[in-house]
């Protein structure tokens, strides 16, 4: 059964990850405690990490010193282009099996693409810095 557009497990993981990073400015933040902090696989956090540096999302540092930290100002990352980096929307058909609706002809899918595209819009304006803001009040 199809329904509303889902947030993978590696774009909650960076979500997560850059608002726990607006918290700590220029310093660097170790993956482990982080992954620790949120009960994260480290493997998994390592694997988001990796492609929000290739994004240009974040910085990281290796060694004992080491760690990563916000690269891009987070007043201009956006929910939308952490998923777009780490995973993809994954936008539901219909609420009825594809015996009784091939797709998105019924009310029930057309329904379901208006609202994923909402959604999906809103996440498109939602920064890291207001998610981050919004926590603090």
């Amino acid at each position: 059964m199809n329904n509303l557009l889902a947030i993978s497990e590696a774009t909650n993981i960076a979500i997560h990850l850059c608002v726990r990073l607006t918290t700590t400015g220029t310093a660097l933040c170790s993956t482990r405690k982080i992954a620790e902090e949120f009960d994260f696989s480290v493997n998994h956090l390592a694997k988001v990490v990796r492609k929000l540096v290739l994004g240009g999302v974040l910085e990281s540092f290796r060694g004992k010193v080491g760690g990563i930290r916000l690269l891009k100002p987070q007043d201009q990352i956006t929910v939308a282009e952490l998923n777009d980096l780490v995973s993809e929307f994954e936008e539901g058909g219909c609420l009825l099996s594809r015996r009784v609706c091939t797709g998105c002809k019924c009310t029930f899918g057309r329904w379901l693409s208006q609202e994923n595209k909402s959604i999906e819009e809103n996440l498109r304006k939602t920064t890291i810095k207001e998610i981050a803001d919004s926590l603090k009040a």
